[in-house]
């Protein structure tokens, strides 16, 4: 490798590990920010951010399924809490009670509310019906790698990527 690669590889990571530090100065607590100008160490030092990146996306993956968790526990509760409410209202409603006042609440059987059941979205006129545009990306960009214009959309190259794999 030439001096000149290596001084790009180094100022890459230093910068790289400055600029991860000004945004989230947690990530990069075990980083090292000074470091030898040698091979060796630029190596090290990437193989520690390897570490550090694939132990980010674990978390993110682990917060995601506490996340989806999370989200069905409240599912459950929410449909526990409408059971409840059904025993509730079955039990006011044979006791012929429309309210009760108790020290932990205050209890009262409504009058149904009328709801909207739509029967054929078709006929509903242009103001009741909002409408989302959405690009199809993935038809665009066949479309566009066939050679064929959408107008509004070209192709921009990407930026590289990097992938790890865990051994």
């Amino acid at each position: 490798m030439s001096e000149w690669k290596l001084a790009q590889a180094l100022s890459a990571l230093r910068g790289g590990i400055a600029a991860m530090h000004a945004e989230d100065p947690e990530a990069v607590i075990d980083i090292e920010t000074e470091f030898a100008d040698t091979v060796e160490a630029a190596e090290a030092q990437i193989r520690r951010i390897v570490a550090r990146a694939q132990e980010a996306e674990s978390l993110a993956e682990a917060a995601r399924q506490i996340a989806t968790n999370a989200t069905e526990r409240a599912r459950r509760f929410e449909a526990r809490g409408k059971r409840y409410r059904g025993v509730l209202m079955a039990a006011m409603d044979a006791m012929q009670w429309r309210k009760r006042e108790w020290p932990e609440a205050t209890v009262s059987l409504r009058a149904p509310q009328e709801n909207v059941e739509i029967v054929d979205e078709a006929e509903l006129p242009q103001g009741f019906v909002k409408i989302v545009r959405t690009p199809d990306k993935a038809a665009i960009r066949t479309a566009l790698k066939a050679g064929e214009p959408v107008p509004g959309a070209v192709l921009t190259p990407g930026l590289p990527g990097i992938m790890i794999r865990s051994n």
